[in-house]
């Protein structure tokens, strides 16, 4: 059996690798940086939310904020609906057809999300698309 020699790296080598890995970071780090011309979705957000199940049906309150220097309209949002267990059981996708108004507020009351999973006890939602207005 052929016996190996492993020896550490040199501290320029480590040195080096450990300088292109930050320089990888920091360069991903740019890239994905949002831009609100080409994802606007990214700079509104549910400032607030709470539902309740009307039948069979989720009501759902938002409060959106936006941190645009433009108005938007058509925000579309996704609301994950969860059992007691924390497995997800169903989503649903809405457009609130409304304008936000630049660097605006806007609280949305009783928003029809569409049927409810029997067994949802909790949900999350999300502001996954917009468009100017």
């Amino acid at each position: 059996m052929k016996r190996t020699r492993q020896t550490m790296p040199s501290l320029k080598n480590a040195s080096a690798a450990c300088s292109l890995s930050i320089l990888v970071l920091w360069s991903a780090a740019a890239l994905a940086s949002p831009d609100p011309i080409e994802h606007p979705e990214r700079f509104v957000r549910i400032a607030a939310f709470d539902w309740s199940k009307a039948i069979e049906d989720m009501q759902a309150n938002f409060t959106l904020a936006s941190a645009l220097p433009f108005a938007v309209t058509d925000v579309e949002v996704v609301c994950t609906h969860f059992a007691r267990s924390g497995v997800e059981v169903a989503s649903a996708r809405r457009t609130i057809e409304t304008i936000l108004p630049a660097h605006g507020r806007l609280e949305v009351r009783d928003f029809d999300m569409g049927t409810i999973h029997a067994q949802a006890s909790s949900s999350g939602c999300r502001v996954v698309s917009v468009s100017p207005a």
